[in-house]
């Protein structure tokens, strides 16, 4: 099975020598942090990196719907639309973003969740205080 990477196109140009390229702000699975897959990450769980960087346009072979907390909660409590069964595939939630350097989660769009997850011992340290 091939692991899927999953980035948010910031920018796109075309470079001098005519190659289109993109800019990407990647995020990280639970399994690629420093605390690894914990009781409170969801199963769609993703994590916003902080930085971002240059990629060939081509790199890109799909899309994927990456919602916040909130507006993810909707989408599992609405009824499947016929024709987007396939959208279960890549349609994913964040409610951090994760800094590789300190291995910090800091709370993003439904940050009451995620700290709830880390007073049950399920998370890795939050930047800053929970609510």
């Amino acid at each position: 099975e091939r692991e899927v990477m999953v980035a948010r196109v910031v920018s796109l140009w075309e470079s001098g020598e005519g190659e289109k390229e993109a800019e990407l702000k990647w995020y990280y699975s639970p399994e690629q942090t420093a605390s690894g897959r914990l009781a409170g990450h969801d199963p769609r769980e993703l994590f916003e990196a902080v930085h971002t960087d240059d990629n060939p346009l081509a790199a890109i072979d799909g899309k994927a719907c990456v919602l916040e907390w909130e507006a993810y909660q909707r989408w599992l409590d609405a009824p499947v639309a016929e024709g987007d069964e396939g959208e279960d595939e890549v349609t994913y939630v964040c409610r951090a973003q994760y800094h590789p350097g300190t291995g910090e989660f800091v709370p993003l769009n439904g940050a009451s969740s995620l700290a709830e997850a880390a007073r049950r011992g399920g998370l890795a340290p939050l930047a800053g205080a929970l609510a």
